[in-house]
């Protein structure tokens, strides 16, 4: 109710505002390709000033610094779907309005000056998308995330790995090492480079390093390749470490 009635005493200072949308669901593409996807709480317009504004209901206690709101990715991100759903678009501010005690922090955008935005969010789609491990983290919010039951995939996901790691590292059985090493390479995540890289210098058994090299091939990359020479210095250069060598280089060299 303190909330309610702060939105209402916030919402009777802008009637001289045109409410141009509430809710507003947007789903645009970067000039790369990147889709963005997202709600903007509401969209309003000032005649006399030629402005528009894009709000942001805020109900947590954490707040963006006053002078970084112009910097703030969430709301750069509405102020560039704007410019996408209307035109001739000149004078743009964006605000974020905190509830529980009615302290609005606004900023002036130029929506010309938009495209930065873009290679923003095509930098971190980017870094995302070349990230292969997502561990699965449980808290209070699962139960409303739509991605739940893609979580506790996850969380299976992870046990797995984990009861792979550990046959590798301790079991007597060199077989069982070896199909270990296999599977680590067909499940592909990044968490285990340090576990196979171990495994191709140290492991007494020929079958099990040169399955560790194999399934290392199918992961390492260039820092891989560099920390695994820096390494050998000290080991002694072995045939399963120049064939993790050769298939991590094949690999990286196809990359380009």
């Amino acid at each position: 109710m303190p909330l309610m009635a702060n939105w209402e005493r916030w919402r009777s200072q802008r009637q001289d505002e045109e409410l141009r949308g509430i809710e507003k669901p947007f789903e645009i593409l970067t000039s790369k390709g990147t889709l963005l996807k997202g709600r903007m709480d509401r969209i309003s317009y000032e005649p006399e000033q030629d402005e528009w504004i894009v709000s942001d209901y805020k109900t947590g206690t954490s707040k963006v610094p006053r002078q970084d709101t112009g910097e703030d990715l969430q709301m750069r991100c509405y102020a560039l779907a704007l410019t996408n759903l209307e035109e001739g678009i000149n004078n743009l501010r964006v605000e974020l309005v905190y509830l529980r005690d009615n302290d609005v922090r606004a900023a002036e955008l130029d929506p010309q000056d938009l495209g930065r935005v873009e290679r923003q969010v095509d930098a971190i789609h980017d870094r995302i998308s070349s990230t292969t491990h997502y561990p699965a983290k449980r808290e209070w919010y699962c139960e409303i995330c739509r991605y739940n039951e893609r979580c506790k995939l996850g969380l299976r996901e992870d046990g797995k790995i984990i009861t792979l790691l550990k046959t590798l590292a301790e079991s007597e059985d060199y077989s069982a090492r070896a199909e270990a090493a296999a599977r680590l390479g067909e499940v592909g995540q990044e968490v285990t480079i340090h576990a196979l890289m171990r495994t191709v210098l140290k492991d007494a058994e020929t079958m099990v390093r040169t399955q560790a090299a194999l399934s290392l091939g199918k992961m390492g990359d260039a820092w891989t390749i560099s920390s695994l020479i820096r390494t050998v210095r000290q080991e002694a250069l072995t045939d399963e470490i120049l064939l993790a060598l050769k298939l991590m280089a094949q690999r990286s060299l196809s990359c380009r």
